[in-house]
């Protein structure tokens, strides 16, 4: 009995399968890339509720700030209101109901911090003025002598910095923009020179030492 000689794959069906097992490959990568950007998504979400949240609660400490110091009793004519536009530098400590200029750095380093009004990335030299309740010139002189700038930006950043910091230990999963932003830096270059000059190092730096 004569025997049957298989015949090979037609060439158009090698061609076909060969296709068919591209496009199976380009449906798992469009799978696989379609779910990597969910979870990129639902990230950045959370990110953004949480750097809304920190600004409102800036802007809000801000506020009440603003507000408390409008609602200082003024008291009358020689009574016993608070003077601080007149205090002698020179008379630190000294119980005369002046307030001197170490104590007015501190007061208002203090509201600054309660509700972290520093974060608002609009404060500017008049609103940490106001806060010292001094004028501009003796606000420079303060600011130069006790906080060692001669900048108000520089001493803003110089405490977002700090902010920063425990972000990136507190939330390791926030994008360095994003923590850059909850800080009160929109710029991002900014906010990593700024990180660079007190810490010698990037903030991605910082997260990969400091990452478990």
């Amino acid at each position: 009995m004569a025997l049957q000689i298989a015949s090979s794959p037609e060439p158009w069906l090698i061609a076909a399968m060969v296709v068919i097992v591209v496009l199976a490959g380009l449906l798992v990568g469009l799978y696989v890339q379609n779910r990597n950007l969910r979870r990129s998504i639902g990230v950045y979400k959370t990110e953004h509720v949480e750097l809304r949240r920190q600004i409102d609660e800036a802007l809000s400490a801000l506020k009440e700030s603003a507000q408390s110091m409008k609602a200082e009793p003024q008291g009358a004519p020689g009574g016993d209101r608070e003077t601080v536009a007149v205090a002698d530098p020179k008379t630190k400590g000294a119980d005369d109901g002046v307030l001197s200029d170490e104590d007015l750095f501190i007061r208002m380093e203090k509201r600054l911090l309660e509700g972290k009004a520093f974060l608002n990335p609009k404060l500017s030299r008049d609103d940490l003025a106001a806060i010292m309740g001094v004028d501009k010139n003796r606000f420079g002189a303060i600011m130069k002598e006790y906080g060692q700038v001669n900048s108000c930006t520089v001493f803003l950043n110089r405490m977002r910095i700090d902010y920063a910091i425990m972000l990136m230990n507190q939330h390791p999963n926030f994008t360095i923009d994003a923590i850059a932003k909850a800080c009160g830096m929109t710029n991002t270059v900014t906010f990593t020179n700024y990180f660079k000059r007190y810490h010698d190092m990037t903030p991605s730096e910082y997260r990969t030492r400091h990452s478990s």
